[in-house]
């Protein structure tokens, strides 16, 4: 008993620490701009908070594999789970918004980065923090808290630090982990549920985003490689993983 308790403390004192310093380096890459810019998001906040260090304690201090991030089976309930979700979300969005039709450049620019940026935000919010908190505090306490702690970490971008914006942020982050639940902890769904919803956003209220470029879809690519250069690392590592990408 004392033993969990113990693990409990140090896990919750792990989670708040990386929220911390998730808030503090995307305000300091927002403040700071241009290639600073990309040494703290992509670099310290995306690659290093986001992927390295879930995959650290996973792998050495768990001593599990990716199944235990939510890298799983891609199943039909796992496709039809995303799809009811995207539909509900996007679709009641759109009722109640017009939105211009972007160029083919300008979707270029902004898919790349938020293909990125939510990738991060899944695997280390659902995959890496709710999977643990279900374990710990049961399904209902980890939905909150994982939809809690995604709210909080927007505090790290300008934009997004009224009272409105953080408490709709946390409902999304609530449809998020139901999503990421019901589909089995897995993270193919609430990453295509997060996508749709992250694109329409930016095209509703560009303003609330950085300005992606062409430069910054490019430095978003090259680390999208270094992402999949750092798994094929970990995979390598793990003689027990045994993934079927898709059933």
């Amino acid at each position: 008993m004392g033993n969990k308790i113990l693990k409990v403390n140090r896990f919750l004192l792990l989670s708040g620490f990386i929220l911390i310093f998730i808030v503090t380096t995307n305000s300091m890459a927002s403040f700071f701009g241009g290639y600073l810019y990309y040494i703290f998001y992509q670099g310290i906040y995306g690659i290093v908070l986001s992927i390295v260090v879930p995959l650290i304690y996973v792998f050495k201090y768990e001593k599990g594999n990716l199944n235990h991030l939510g890298i799983k089976t891609i199943t039909k309930k796992s496709i039809l789970i995303a799809l009811i979700f995207i539909v509900f979300s996007v679709g009641g969005q759109l009722i109640q918004n017009d939105i211009a039709i972007p160029t083919y450049k300008k979707i270029l620019c902004i898919s790349i980065p938020l293909i990125m940026t939510t990738f991060f935000e899944e695997f280390l919010f659902r995959g890496f923090f709710q999977v643990r908190f279900e374990k710990y505090f049961g399904v209902v306490f980890s939905i909150v808290l994982s939809g809690l702690i995604f709210s909080l970490y927007h505090l790290g971008y300008p934009s997004f630090r009224k009272i409105n914006s953080l408490l709709t942020l946390f409902l999304v982050g609530i449809m998020f982990a139901t999503a990421f639940k019901l589909a089995n902890n897995n993270l193919f769904t609430s990453f295509l549920v997060n996508l749709p919803n992250a694109v329409l956003t930016y095209l509703l209220n560009p303003k609330m985003f950085p300005n992606f470029t062409m430069e910054t879809a490019s430095v978003s690519f090259v680390t999208i490689i270094l992402v999949m250069v750092i798994f094929i690392a970990f995979i390598n590592k793990d003689r027990n993983l045994n993934v079927v990408f898709f059933k």
